[in-house]
């Protein structure tokens, strides 16, 4: 699935650091799920299959990594939390995301539209 020029220009708009951080989930998403559809949704990067699956989003000190299913993320501690913030290269847990987000999209084809 190609590229969003959209997403090209939302993450132009971020700091540097923050850029780095967003472009490196981006290209993570894209390398466990090439298919699916990139769009700006609610001002921030969103990718859907069957409905919406994952998101990122950006303030001036950390990105967001959200999963719109019920994917727990980090799955081994007592907090609840469909998401995870990111202020750093270093905060980036490969494994972790590539864990949750192939639940998230286990989740979208099991659930009806």
């Amino acid at each position: 699935m190609p590229r969003s020029k959209n997403v090209d220009s939302w993450l132009y708009e971020q700091d540097p650091s923050i850029r780095q951080i967003a472009q490196l989930l981006r290209d993570l998403i894209f390398s466990i799920a090439p298919e699916l559809k990139e769009s700006i949704k609610w001002s921030n990067p969103s990718y859907e299959k069957h409905g919406n699956v994952v998101y990122i989003s950006a303030t001036d000190t950390d990105v967001t990594v959200g999963f719109f299913s019920r994917v727990i993320v980090p799955p081994d501690t007592s907090e609840k939390s469909h998401s995870l913030s990111l202020r750093s290269l270093e905060d980036v847990d490969v494994s972790q995301i590539t864990t949750a987000l192939q639940e998230a999209l286990r989740i979208d084809v099991m659930e009806p539209r």
